[in-house]
C-alpha cells in the first residue's frame, strides 16, 4: 500500500511500490528486432540464443502477411517489408524450443 504525505499547498504525495509484474526483460528475450518504426526493411536478430530457427510475419488480425527474406544468417534475418501495408505486424520466431512473438510497425 502506498502512503499519503499531505503537504501544505494541498496536495498530496504517494509512495508507490514498484513491480516487475507482466514485464519482460530484454536479458529474456531471444531475439530482438529493428529499426521500429520501419518502411522498408527489418532485422530479426538473435540476442540470447545461437541460432533463429523460423519466423513467421502475421498481421494484426492473425493472418500471414508475405514478407521476403533478403538475407538469412544462423543468428539473423534481414527481412524486405516494403510491399505491406501501413499497420502493426507481428513476428512468431522459434529457437531451440522457445518461442517469442514481436511487435513491430510498418509506416
Amino acid at each position: 500500500q502506498g502512503s499519503a504525505n499531505s503537504t501544505s499547498d494541498g496536495t498530496q504525495a504517494f509512495d508507490v511500490p514498484s513491480s516487475t509484474a507482466g514485464t519482460q526483460t530484454l536479458s529474456n528475450a531471444i531475439a530482438i528486432a529493428y529499426p521500429i518504426p520501419t518502411s522498408d526493411e527489418l532485422v530479426v536478430e538473435a540476442t540470447s540464443v545461437k541460432t533463429l530457427e523460423s519466423i513467421t510475419v502475421t498481421d494484426a488480425s492473425g493472418r500471414n502477411a508475405q514478407v521476403t527474406v533478403k538475407s538469412r544468417t544462423e543468428d539473423a534475418y534481414l527481412l524486405d517489408v516494403h510491399a505491406l501495408n501501413p499497420g502493426i505486424y507481428f513476428i512468431q520466431i522459434t529457437s531451440s524450443n522457445q518461442k517469442e512473438i514481436l511487435r513491430f510497425q510498418k509506416i
